[in-house]
């Protein structure tokens, strides 16, 4: 029984750290692509605006210039 117990908590702790391992990997994955889309919405040409319930959540430079207003000032 005692080896049974063992070999069952030696296994759970593969898949203990398997997972971790998967996790660390994705968050790194996740990491980068908000990366990339930041790049992207901060350099458009066009203006971006993420606007909800009639309140601007986030807009990027462009959208700024557009209207007119200092970076940041129409968020809220």
């Amino acid at each position: 029984m005692a080896e049974l117990r063992r070999r069952l908590q030696e296994e759970l702790e593969r898949h203990r750290s398997h997972l971790e391992e998967l996790v660390a990997e994705r968050t790194t994955e996740l990491a980068r692509m908000v990366e990339r889309q930041s790049a992207i919405f901060e350099t458009a040409s066009a203006g971006i605006v993420f606007v909800r319930e009639r309140l601007i959540l986030q807009c990027n430079g462009r959208w700024d210039e557009i209207q007119g207003y200092p970076p940041g000032e129409q968020i809220g």
